[in-house]
């Protein structure tokens, strides 16, 4: 599964009560801009930015591929 992509990079992260979800970080400062939970009324994994954080076309797909490819697993 790809994780790393030209302007941002997800990691594993695994929370108290062994919630894992994904954290999002830019490829320049590795600043957490957002990260990738699953939704249950949606039953797939959706992703929850930081508030105040703008997004590039080339982001927002890269995030969409990400998250594709969590759905499809």
């Amino acid at each position: 599964m790809k994780t790393k992509y030209m302007y941002i990079s997800f990691s594993i992260i695994t929370a108290p009560g062994n919630k894992l979800f994904y954290q999002c970080t830019n490829n320049k400062n590795f600043h957490v801009i957002g990260t990738v939970e699953w939704y249950p009324r949606f039953t797939s994994y959706c992703y929850y930015p930081i508030t105040g954080t703008v997004y590039s076309i080339e982001c927002l797909n890269d995030i969409a591929h990400f998250i594709s490819q969590l759905n499809k697993q």
